[in-house]
C-alpha cells in the first residue's frame, strides 16, 4: 500500500487547521501522523496518509481555505539485504 508525506502550508490559526481536518476526515483519509508546526505569519502541516490517491487528496487540500500550499510526496519502502 502507497503512503504519502504531505506537506500543507496554511497561515497560523486553529481554524485554517480544523477545516483542514474536515476535510481529511471527509475524505476518510488514512492519516498515519500529523505534526502541526505554528509560526507567527503561517504554520506547516505535516502528513503521513496511507492509501488512496495522494494527487486527488493535494488538489483537494489546496482548496481549503487559508491554505497557501501543498507539496505531496510518495513514499518509497526501501528494502536493504543484510
Amino acid at each position: 500500500m502507497e503512503s504519502y508525506r504531505m506537506t500543507v502550508v496554511c497561515r497560523s490559526s486553529l481554524p485554517a487547521l480544523a477545516r483542514i481536518v474536515a476535510t481529511l476526515h471527509a475524505r476518510r483519509a488514512d492519516v498515519l501522523s500529523l505534526r502541526y508546526d505554528a509560526g507567527s505569519p503561517t504554520a506547516a502541516v505535516v502528513l503521513l496518509v496511507e492509501g488512496g490517491d495522494g494527487d486527488r487528496l493535494a488538489s483537494q487540500l489546496r482548496r481549503v481555505v487559508d491554505v497557501l500550499s501543498v507539496d505531496s510526496v510518495r513514499r518509497v519502502d526501501v528494502a536493504v539485504a543484510s
